[in-house]
């Protein structure tokens, strides 16, 4: 698409993600040079022109009259139906990020289900679809059969994750997020589950069928084993089928657990992208079935010992491919040199689902790389992740790896070969895991829908545990509707260094305040909370502290100030104007080695304070230091970690000044 409009959005857009980047960044991302040397400096930068780009590929590559998507960036590509489930989400959160208007994501949107549920279901070749189904490849023009391509489960399942997405995400009285809904609940009752299940004999008895063929009838594979469709089998369970239970257990009794490194047990998958399909759409930490009740993981936990295993196999590069190491690694279904390339010692493969489960279970190995592979793996390993898409860029972006897009398919180091397409079924996991790994936000509406609710309880899914901080929320909830809190109240919310301030109502005095720290809290789980403990309260103000425990757990500077941006973006989305004070993080005795990396989170801290008008970085943590720049050790309690009067005392000087500046105050 190259009309007015969508070159406006386009730069209107990068504008918006480079902020943080200085003049000349900009420029050079302006004159058609996509490849940005500078870029990396700025690691957020990277990201959100990573997870933008990976972005723009669901508005120039689709037809927006029926919301079909192209299946790779050629000009006769045809559409695939799971690109259009990535889609959805993604055109949403290109709403959420001022990318495209809201509108304009429900309109693509509707657009796509009016396509979906007005065109044709019958037995005929050329139709779109059969049984509630559709075939896995679709013309772009009329969303006709492609060639002789199958009736798919799997890509129906990832169609209809996409519209389930929809339907809770699109949930105003606004008649178009009327009919998305309407629309989606049509599409999901339609599909005859059972039709495509094998019968209760023979070597697929009463599991599902990867497919169909007007031509041979079912495809003679089944889904057994894990793999990608794990979300279509609680989607199915969740909308009717009738066969869900036996077809699940007959899926959970293929699993692969193996041990391929001593200190790492998994269900095995090679290609990552059967670790990552599902996971964009449910949230599954915490979660089990029976099988991994027994094991005593969850498939979140599962999926990042995956991602581990990949990352020690390209370190030890058993094949000895060129490029492989700690910072190039990530196999998963993508195109390949092919042939062509083939030498005595070296065989090269075209598309193919390439994978490791450890040295002793590899699948199609030819030295070619994936960047969707770690980069949809960020949730489960953003400290080996993010390394990983900055060397990849550097070291091959300006060689054919990056472009207008972000990242192509795949590349192979061996032959110095660089797939010259875009799929988007490599784009959509960027943009929505990103998203994830920020703040939950597909996770947060997926989690919400019916569908999905019924699926996970009919296949025996079961919480272990409740997502952290849980009861503290719901401890503050009861309590306000005992003791409901002062109106235009300052809000004091983070760790437990808030927690513990016993004497923060006296200290403030007169200013009104409302504690609602949560100890042992980190800035990704504020997030999840945000509607429960401080939209509720609209505040005249909020005093957030958070960081002390990011850095402890072990998390990357760029991974905290992700998550304190995210509550900013939160902050004014929903309670427009508000002031935010970010307190600095605290040095102690008690993590005295970890206070240069804290110092330097504290410095991305404060200049992304500067940058935006409500946010003010309030400095705590200077005055908690001698003069000779050690740690002050009279502030703290017996645990060296938390403080004493002393201790909150410098607290209270450095913070009630600001308050009471407010106006009304």
């Amino acid at each position: 698409m190259k009309n007015r409009l969508l070159f406006t959005i386009s730069i209107f857009s990068l504008l918006i993600f480079t902020a943080s980047c200085n003049q000349d960044l900009k420029h050079l991302e302006f004159d058609g040079r996509y490849f940005n040397p500078q870029l990396t400096e700025n690691t957020e930068a990277f990201l959100d022109t990573l997870q933008y780009r990976s972005f723009l590929y669901f508005i120039e590559q689709t037809n927006h009259k029926n919301g079909l998507v192209k299946d790779r960036s050629t000009s006769n590509s045809f559409s695939s139906i799971a690109a259009v489930g990535f889609a959805m989400p993604t055109w949403a959160i290109g709403a959420e990020r001022g990318w495209i208007s809201r509108e304009k994501a429900a309109e693509l949107t509707v657009n796509a289900l009016r396509f979906f549920w007005q065109s044709e279901q019958s037995p005929d070749p050329k139709s779109t679809g059969y049984k509630g189904l559709y075939y896995h490849f679709l013309t772009m023009d009329e969303g006709k059969r492609f060639r002789n391509c199958e009736l798919s489960t799997i890509d129906s399942g990832l169609l209809l994750a996409g519209a389930r997405f929809a339907y809770n995400y699109y949930n105003s009285d606004d008649p178009i997020d009327i009919e998305i809904r309407q629309l989606t609940d049509s599409i999901t009752y339609r599909i005859d589950w059972d039709w495509i299940t094998f019968p209760d004999s023979g070597g697929h008895a009463q599991a599902m069928s990867m497919g169909w063929r007007p031509e041979r009838g079912f495809v003679d594979a089944a889904w057994t084993g894990y793999n990608e469709a794990l979300i279509l089998h609680i989607l199915a369970a969740g909308s009717g089928y009738k066969g869900a239970e036996k077809a699940y257990e007959k899926w959970l009794a293929k699993y692969d657990w193996r041990q391929p490194y001593e200190d790492i047990e998994f269900v095995s998958f090679p290609p990552l992208f059967g670790h990552q399909y599902s996971h964009m759409f449910v949230d599954f930490r915490n979660l089990q079935d029976t099988y991994m009740r027994e094991k005593g993981i969850d498939y979140f936990q599962n999926a990042q010992r995956a991602v581990i295993v990949q990352h020690r196999y390209a370190v030890e590069n058993p094949n000895q491919w060129t490029g492989y190491d700690s910072l190039t690694w990530g196999l998963t279904a993508c195109d390949g040199p092919g042939p062509e390339y083939n030498t005595e010692t070296r065989k090269f493969r075209r598309y193919g689902a390439r994978g490791t489960s450890g040295p002793d279970l590899t699948r199609f190995d030819d030295g070619t790389i994936a960047p969707t592979a770690a980069a949809a793996s960020i949730d489960f390993a953003p400290d080996l992740v993010i390394p990983a898409l900055i060397n990849m860029y550097e070291k091959y972006g300006n060689k054919g790896l990056w472009g207008k897009y972000g990242f192509y398919d795949a590349f192979n180091p061996t032959i110095d070969w660089y797939n010259p397409d875009y799929l988007g079924i490599d784009q959509g996991p960027i943009v929505l895991m990103i998203e994830n790994w920020r703040n939950g936000f597909v996770w947060k509406y997926m989690m919400q829908d019916p569908v999905v609710q019924r699926g996970l309880q009919r296949l025996g899914f079961q919480k272990s545990g409740s997502y952290p901080f849980e009861n503290d929320i719901r401890e503050f909830e009861n309590a306000d509707k005992i003791n409901p809190p002062p109106e235009d109240a300052i809000l004091f919310v983070g760790s437990s260094s808030i927690r513990m301030w016993q004497s923060l109502h006296k200290d403030m005095n007169p200013i009104k305040v409302i504690n609602r720290g949560f100890g042992g809290s980190q800035a990704e789980h504020v997030l999840p909370f945000f509607d429960r403990i401080i939209k509720p309260y609209k505040p005249r103000a909020i005093v957030f502290y958070e960081g002390d425990n990011d850095v402890s757990a072990g998390k990357l500077a760029i991974e905290i100030i992700v998550h304190y941006k995210e509550f900013a973006r939160f902050v004014e989305k929903n309670l427009p104007g508000t002031p935010v004070y970010i307190l600095s993080i605290k040095p102690s005795i008690e993590r005295q080695a970890m206070w240069p990396q804290m110092q330097e989170t504290n410095g991305l801290i404060r200049t992304f304070c500067e940058e935006k008008e409500n946010l003010t970085f309030v400095d705590v943590s200077s005055k908690m230091l001698n003069a000779d720049g050690s740690i002050r050790d009279d502030i703290f309690i017996d645990d060296k970690l938390h403080m004493n009067a002393k201790g909150y005392a410098i607290w209270t000087e450095t913070i009630k000044p600001l308050l009471e500046k407010l106006e009304n105050y």
